[in-house]
């Protein structure tokens, strides 16, 4: 065969070519078949299902594990993980290679149970994701000491618990957050290190889960949550949101991705201690952002946002409709389609007349009539919350904020009221409701249900000309409580007198049944002098005011007759 196949210099090469390419076949198929080898081949790529029936906890005991090949994973196998646990369960990872992915399945027990592992390396490109289900269970949650890679790796957070503290992530390449909401909580110890983050669209991995769970409780104050990973760049993709700190100096870029909504940036405001009362909060992005999509900022209340870093790209920032703070580009560099300035919402007028649960938030810009029902509302700097309906809970008027009972004038009632902002009341009529505006506050459960902010405004006005008589009252807020008023409108104390179009009121915080807050008139103004007390008091004035107009009559008699002539 070897003359037959070699037959001159020239298709020497040809041939051996041909005689090897025959060979190596057949030399891969002996070996997969064991000739001349006794041990068993690994299939690379194979996805191996963790039984735990090898009596130890150890990722090296071939009988640990299933749809293996009868070995321990190799490197770039992937690894899953069954929805059987009871309760938390630790693993050793003693493989010592890199391992494609890491995969969980959801959990009809929906328990919070995990599997706890020390350590795991990936492959560049792995993944630790959950299987896709048709019902929405918990995914099965595992954790991890510590995740290598010398790539990059996208993590599923809703499959990785945060039990033992969560994980430390050291990745060489970028590190890539998904889960359904879009979110980039990641559960990452301190130490962490990634080239860059990218925060990617929502991921479905069951319908039913699509718009399930959330975020859980907000923090008080801008939070940022990759703090505890070092990284030189951030990717919000479409559909994506973050939390940022409050200095934020890195690249950012915004767009791209699966999603069809805005990338959002939200920051939280900051409540005092008791959460009665919302703080200032200066928050800063300071680093160079680009602009593929437009970037939707959601800001909390009394939080200022000041943009100063270059500006590039096709998009621009808006400013979140819910968003009750305030954001200013001061771009250093800006040729993006946003303009320098303060983010001004558009003007909205919105009539509530149903009833629901729920709170209500009036923002920036924004006029609502209550005329239904609600548990709470919230009324940010600049919005303004009219109508005759009821709040069963809570009303808060922000700093800057307004508040206008009725429609003109009318009655709003509601549980408890805090007011930091202004209450502008007006008068037309003696009857509260129909004629002037009114607060009436009911939740005599609650601890101190009405409370007037040092810096609290009130503002009256008069309408339909109307003219109040002496000593007449009007009660501006009914406190059918059993508690007092805490506080006073700012500038006017127990007591104080102030003058409203020539009309001086008191105002008490005692009065009607000891703890309403009232308004007595001390005086009005006087009718307008016609001048006719002045000339029934002066006849000597009187005389000659009748001699100057006969001396002018005389000359106007004269001037027309000759004119007639």
């Amino acid at each position: 065969m070897y003359s037959y196949l070699i037959k001159t210099k020239k298709d020497n090469k040809m041939s051996v070519r041909r005689l090897l390419g025959g060979f190596v076949p057949l030399i891969a198929l002996a070996w997969v078949f064991g000739v001349g080898n006794s041990s068993v081949v690994h299939a690379v790529d194979q996805v191996c299902d963790w039984t735990g029936a090898g009596g130890n906890n150890s990722f090296s005991t071939p009988a640990n594990w299933s749809n293996c090949g009868s070995a321990a994973p190799g490197a770039s196998d992937i690894v899953r993980f069954p929805d059987s646990l009871t309760t938390n369960t630790n693993l050793v990872n003693d493989l010592g290679v890199p391992l494609a992915g890491v995969l969980t399945v959801p959990n009809p027990a929906n328990n919070s149970y995990a599997y706890l592992i020390d350590t795991i390396s990936l492959t560049d490109g792995a993944y630790i994701d959950v299987e896709t289900s048709a019902a929405c269970d918990k995914p099965t949650k595992v954790t991890f000491q510590q995740i290598n890679s010398s790539g990059a790796v996208t993590v599923n957070t809703e499959a990785v618990s945060g039990a033992a503290g969560g994980q430390t992530y050291n990745i060489s390449g970028a590190l890539s957050f998904k889960n359904r909401y879009g979110q980039g909580y990641n559960g990452a110890q301190s130490g962490s290190s990634a080239s860059e983050i990218i925060v990617k669209s929502p991921f479905v991995y069951s319908a039913a889960c699509q718009n399930a769970g959330g975020m859980g409780a907000a923090p008080n104050g801008p939070y940022d949550i990759f703090a505890a990973i070092n990284y030189n760049g951030l990717t919000i993709e479409k559909g994506a949101s973050v939390s940022l700190g409050a200095t934020y100096s890195k690249p950012i870029v915004v767009g791209g991705g699966t999603g069809t909504q805005t990338p959002k940036i939200f920051y939280f405001g900051m409540w005092n201690n008791e959460g009665t009362e919302t703080l200032p909060t200066n928050v800063l992005i300071s680093g160079p952002v680009t602009l593929n999509s437009n970037l939707n900022i959601s800001i909390g209340s009394r939080a200022v946002l000041r943009v100063t870093g270059s500006l590039t790209g096709t998009g621009k920032i808006e400013k979140a409709t819910d968003a009750t703070g305030t954001v200013i580009i001061e771009s250093n560099a800006n040729s993006s389609t946003s303009e320098n300035g303060k983010i001004e919402l558009p003007s909205l007028a919105t009539v509530i007349s149903d009833t629901q649960e729920g709170l209500i938030t009036v923002v920036d810009n924004q006029r609502l009539s209550l005329q239904g029902e609600r548990t709470d509302a919230y009324v940010a700097e600049g919005g303004v919350l009219t109508g005759t309906g009821l709040l069963t809970g809570r009303l808060y008027v922000e700093v800057g904020a307004v508040i206008a009972p009725g429609n003109s004038p009318g009655c709003i009632t509601v549980g408890t009221l805090k007011i930091s902002g202004e209450y502008e009341f007006e008068l037309g009529g003696a009857a509260s409701c129909s004629g002037y505006d009114e607060i009436i506050v009911t939740d005599g459960a609650a601890v101190g249900p009405i409370v007037l902010d040092a810096g609290s405004v009130l503002a009256t006005s008069r309408y339909n000309r109307y003219t109040p008589t002496q000593s007449q009252t009007f009660m501006i807020i009914d406190n059918r409580t059993a508690s007092a008023v805490s506080g006073t409108f700012n500038g006017l104390p127990e007591g104080a007198t102030f003058e409203q179009n020539g009309v001086v009121f008191k105002i008490s915080y005692v009065g009607g049944d000891g703890n309403d807050v009232v308004l007595t008139v001390q005086n009005v103004p006087a009718a307008p002098n016609t001048g006719v007390q002045i000339l029934r008091s002066n006849p000597i004035l009187i005389g000659g005011i009748t001699i100057v107009g006969a001396a002018l009559l005389l000359g106007f008699a004269r001037a027309f007759a000759k004119s007639r002539r």
